[in-house]
């Protein structure tokens, strides 16, 4: 598969505030991933959305490999999620499985 410059620049970007926000966390081990993410438009696919997220994760260094992600929990997210999520569009948690 072909990524979109748009894509790597997003991926880059991403990673970038990944290694930012983990404070040298690191996981070298089985985790589970948790993801809660704004809906912009209801014609936007919820799984679409899972691959970068991970592909960011890794590049950010916080995982290793996404072969790492034994468990893996996303939706969309509520009205009740939005102060939680900062003025941002999603929100990752990682977990040890």
């Amino acid at each position: 598969m072909h990524a979109s410059a748009e894509y790597k620049a997003w991926k880059s970007a991403a990673a970038v505030e990944v290694m930012a926000a983990r404070k040298g966390q690191k996981f070298d081990h089985p985790v589970e991933v948790i993801v809660i993410i704004k809906r912009a438009h209801k014609l936007r696919d919820l799984d679409n959305n899972i691959k970068p997220i991970l592909d960011a994760l890794q590049l950010g260094q916080v995982i290793e490999d996404d072969n790492q992600v034994h468990a893996l929990h996303a939706r969309w997210a509520y009205e009740t999620d939005l102060p939680s999520l900062n003025n941002r569009d999603v929100r990752v948690e990682i977990r040890s499985a």
